[in-house]
C-alpha cells in the first residue's frame, strides 16, 4: 500500500544573507575623477551618476531582472577601487595571439589596456585619413567631449538600475 511520506528533521533553516550595500562615498569619486584627470563635465557626471546609485534601492530576487542572480552573499566590502587598488599595477604586454586580426589579415585597429593604461595604440591609415576616432574611453572624454556626450548614457542610462549608475560613477 501507499501512504503518504512525512520528513520530520531537526536542522535548522540556514540563515540567508542580509542584502548588504555597496557604499561608494562622494570623496572616493572625486578622488578618481582626479586620478584619472577626468574633465570637469564628466567629473560632474560621475557625481550626477552617484546620487542616482545613492537614491536607488539594491536589487532583489523579487525584481523581474534580478530573480536568476543572487547577490547577497557577494562580499562588497571586498572591493577596491582603482585609486585605492595596493600598489601601481605592473604593465603586462598583451599575449601574442590576442594581438592578431580577428578577420582576414590586416588589423582595422589596435587598442590594448593594461589597467587603466593604454599599452599599444594603432589605427590603420586608411581609417585616420577617413578621420576614425579610436581611442580610449578617458582620453575620448578629454579630447572628443561633444562626441562622447551625445553617445554617453545612451544604450544604458543611469535610471536603468543601481548597477548602471554605478558603472558611470566609477
Amino acid at each position: 500500500p501507499k501512504f503518504a511520506r512525512t520528513v520530520i528533521t531537526t536542522a535548522r533553516k540556514k540563515e540567508e544573507p542580509k542584502l548588504a550595500a555597496l557604499e561608494i562615498p562622494k570623496a572616493e569619486v572625486n578622488a578618481l575623477s582626479k586620478t584619472v584627470k577626468d574633465p570637469a563635465w564628466y567629473a560632474r557626471r560621475r557625481l550626477a551618476a552617484l546620487k542616482t546609485y545613492d537614491s536607488m534601492p539594491m536589487p532583489t530576487l523579487n525584481d523581474e531582472a534580478w530573480r536568476r542572480t543572487d547577490i547577497r552573499p557577494f562580499q562588497w566590502g571586498e572591493l577596491a577601487l582603482p585609486q585605492r587598488a595596493n600598489g601601481k599595477a605592473r604593465m603586462q604586454r598583451a599575449p601574442a595571439a590576442l594581438l592578431k586580426p580577428l578577420v582576414g589579415r590586416k588589423q582595422g585597429g589596435l587598442l590594448v589596456q593594461s589597467g587603466a593604461r593604454v599599452t599599444e595604440r594603432a589605427l590603420n591609415a586608411a581609417l585616420k585619413r577617413q578621420k576614425v576616432v579610436f581611442t580610449d574611453f578617458l582620453t575620448a572624454a578629454r579630447d572628443y567631449p561633444a562626441l562622447v556626450r551625445k553617445y554617453l548614457g545612451r544604450a544604458v542610462p543611469v535610471s536603468e538600475g543601481k548597477f548602471a549608475a554605478l558603472a558611470e560613477a566609477l
